[in-house]
């Protein structure tokens, strides 16, 4: 078995989730023990994904003594390590750190609360996942509520060089602005910008943080979309890229489920990338051809 994606599913119930490569049957690889979940957890909300031994030590097994919660970490991190995700790497680990792999992307779809159903008995934890939900639930909830006053360098812009007159690429580049901009108001407010013939948009009144490029084609019944990020606006620093494709008939025009899932990847790549968890400016540039 080879898995092409791996995802950890952070809201509600608690789950990691396998891809297998050519089919995308789902393979459940969720761990056991609620201590190994908890592990996972800690490492998906930390910088750089990674934390020293003694902290984990601390937020798992507080309760113990230093040589007892050695070996239950070494417990902990040998089950992890058990889990087949090939071609891909649950947890990194070091002598002094361990992180979590770089493929692993983060499904933060639904609206329950952030590891739900997570039972740690351990009170410095509980403490980390109470913090942990304040600020992010409390941020959204914020927004939701248009009580937060945001700078016009903390919105996200969605460019768009799409043509109108062109129905069918316009169509489906609109929804996939659509789509990825309802991923990321949790973010900040979003605006969506039609560019010029030039292929130039007018340009914000802030700060532009981040810069996504996009450039779509329908062929041969065959729409696709090539995507670029770059960090820093209009003096941009490559961050990462990837491409959507998908058939182009009434049926996938209907079926938006492909859509929802590339952009949850790619918000979650996003983010990840570039460092930025709060509000952050996003330019999308689709260029027709």
């Amino acid at each position: 078995m080879e898995l092409e994606a791996l995802h950890l599913k952070v809201r509600g119930q608690f789950a990691l989730v396998g891809f297998e490569k050519g089919s995308r049957t789902t393979i459940d690889l969720t761990p056991t023990g609620q201590k190994q979940r908890g592990l996972l957890a800690l490492l998906a909300y930390s910088s750089n994904r990674t934390l020293s031994r003694h902290w984990l030590r601390q937020h798992l097994w507080s309760d113990r003594g230093n040589e007892q919660a050695q070996a239950s970490l070494r417990k902990a991190l040998q089950s992890l390590k058990a889990i087949d995700c090939t071609p891909f790497e649950l947890i990194v680990n070091t002598q002094t750190a361990i992180r979590l792999g770089d493929h692993i992307e983060l499904d933060t779809s639904g609206s329950s609360a952030l590891f739900e159903d997570l039972d740690i008995k351990d009170p410095m934890f509980n403490d980390w996942l109470s913090k942990l939900r304040h600020d992010i639930d409390g941020k959204i909830q914020m927004l939701d509520r248009g009580n937060m006053a945001i700078r016009h360098a903390e919105t996200i812009r969605i460019v768009s060089n799409s043509v109108p007159g062109n129905d069918a690429d316009f169509i489906f580049a609109q929804n996939l602005a659509d789509t990825l901009s309802a991923r990321l108001r949790s973010l900040g407010p979003v605006e969506i910008v039609h560019a010029g013939s030039d292929g130039k948009a007018q340009k914000g009144k802030g700060k532009d943080l981040l810069l996504i490029r996009m450039s779509s084609a329908l062929l041969n019944q065959k729409w696709s979309a090539q995507i670029s990020v770059y960090k820093g606006g209009w003096e941009p620093v490559f961050l990462l890229s990837d491409s959507f494709n998908r058939s182009f008939n009434f049926q996938s025009a209907c079926d938006q489920n492909d859509v929802h899932e590339f952009a949850a990847k790619l918000v979650n790549r996003i983010i990840l990338a570039s460092g930025l968890e709060k509000k952050i400016v996003f330019i999308f540039r689709f260029k027709m051809r």
